[in-house]
């Protein structure tokens, strides 16, 4: 059938068929203090395809849910910032998308997934209380390279 003319294919039954593209582009926008920028509408924004500009047809503003990884050093020179680096990576995820999924990796001489990715903060916090102490150094770069995390 020929969508223009209206004729009915070889079934009887109207076909229409049309080709559509749309691009999603997701945007995050920071001041020049850092801050997420949150109140800008559709006229803010320019797209451009090969240097020339398109037409936005669809504009909204969402919090689209991520999955994060949190790596906490657990060595011995962190010893006395481990409550502070908990409240902070706390914070941090009490004050994300609710649907956010976020994995919790402790490290010192060797690397623990603590906590595989949940939502749940109960089982983060949990992930955040699991220590290893280390007497020696920092050896982040050597565990990644010797052991992927499964």
């Amino acid at each position: 059938m020929d969508a223009q003319s209206g004729d009915p294919g070889e079934s009887g039954v109207f076909v229409f068929r049309k080709q559509v593209e749309e691009v999603l582009l997701h945007a995050t926008v920071i001041d020049d203090k850092q801050h997420i920028v949150t109140n800008l509408a559709k006229g803010d924004f320019s797209v451009f395809e090969d240097g020339h500009p398109q037409t936005i047809t669809s504009f909204q503003h969402e919090d689209v849910p991520v999955a994060m990884g949190i790596v906490v050093d657990n060595s011995g020179s962190m010893r006395e910032k481990r409550a502070k680096v908990n409240a902070a990576a706390l914070n941090l995820v009490r004050s994300s998308n609710p649907n956010d999924e976020v994995f919790i990796v402790n490290f010192n001489d060797e690397f623990y997934l603590d906590q595989d990715f949940t939502s749940n903060i109960n089982k983060l916090k949990e992930g955040w209380k699991k220590s290893r102490r280390a007497a020696g150094t920092r050896a982040l770069r050597c565990g990644w390279w010797r052991q992927p995390i499964t």
